[in-house]
């Protein structure tokens, strides 16, 4: 009875003191394993998920690990992008912080930078990269969370667009024509310009409606433009006015030119107008001094055209001032 007791007494002390701690620490390790594995899992289904490409790279450049919408905005497929260099998506290594975060120490955790990249389809798309570096103790990896920014750059190249261009024709709009007037002034260039009206452009609204008479003043800048053969600058003022800037030695031949080449009829579809340009011309120095006394002599002399029949043009003068 007391060899019973006495290993029972010593098979107790061994559990407790042997036995115990050991299925507790393989417990205890098994319940870390599992929520490690819940954690990697976690972690890869929000790598996998993120609504932003994500690319993986090692410390050679590499590409290690992209998530699915990294294969959407590139085009590409896994097996094509695994293994293969980061330059492949950026050929021209116009990520120049990219590449000083691979070969260089930096202190920052998280960089971004904008950047073309090039897709499977053989173009380019604007986005933008947050580079986040992590170390661990055999290698470096560098992941890239890139955000596709090609539309909203499209927008607001548009909105920069429209601060100076006509949004029905696209041509130079009243704000950067009078910029360039006084940067042509301030340095001291010699040249005219030539306020249009176009005769009868009521006429066409009228008839046909406002949305053939917008077709028609796009037709009015296209021939412009056209005419001007690229020794003048075209822009419209507003409604059926435009202007032309020409270098002074340019002037009146440009403008005979112009004049000359609206006697045909314009067509848009179905429709047919005649429609004749009056002018008025104004030059600096030898008539203004500035800005505003150019405009408005070139509107004197436009106006004085007009009420004389228009189709034509006519030099400021003096006396077409009194």
């Amino acid at each position: 009875m007391a060899e019973r007791l006495l290993l029972s007494s010593r098979w107790k002390s061994f559990l407790q003191k042997k036995a115990l701690p050991i299925v507790t620490t393989a417990l205890g390790l098994l319940w870390y394993r599992n929520k490690l594995k819940d954690s990697l899992s976690t972690y890869q289904q929000l790598y996998d998920h993120h609504p932003d490409a994500m690319i993986s790279i090692d410390s050679k450049g590499q590409i290690v690990a992209v998530n699915q919408q990294a294969l959407y905005t590139t085009r590409y497929t896994k097996e094509d992008l695994q293994g293969k260099s980061i330059y492949t998506l950026f050929p021209f290594k116009n990520v120049s912080l990219l590449e000083d975060w691979l070969f260089s120490p930096h202190p920052d955790p998280m960089q971004k930078t904008e950047a073309k990249m090039l897709t499977n389809q053989g173009n380019y798309i604007d986005v933008n990269v947050s580079i986040v570096k992590l170390h661990n103790q055999s290698d470096i990896y560098i992941h890239l969370i890139i955000e596709d920014i090609t539309k909203k750059k499209r927008q607001e190249d548009h909105i920069k667009f429209l601060a100076f261009h006509d949004d029905l024709t696209s041509l130079p709009n009243r704000r950067i024509l009078t910029m360039l007037i006084d940067y042509m002034i301030k340095k001291q260039i010699s040249f005219c310009v030539m306020i249009l009206d176009f005769d009868g452009f009521k006429r066409i609204n009228d008839t046909f409606g406002h949305a053939v008479g917008d077709q028609f003043l796009v037709k009015v800048g296209n021939r412009l433009v056209e005419l001007s053969e690229g020794k003048a600058i075209v822009g419209r003022l507003g409604g059926d006015e435009f202007l032309v800037i020409f270098p002074d030695s340019e002037c009146s031949e440009s403008a005979n030119q112009i004049i000359e080449g609206f006697q045909e009829p314009l067509v848009v579809g179905k429709y047919a107008a005649p429609l004749t340009a009056s002018g008025g011309i104004a030059a600096y120095p030898s008539q203004a001094q500035n800005r505003k006394e150019l405009l408005e002599y070139a509107d004197i002399a436009m106006y004085q055209m007009k009420r004389s029949g228009g189709n034509g043009y006519r030099h400021y003068t003096e006396k077409l001032f009194s």
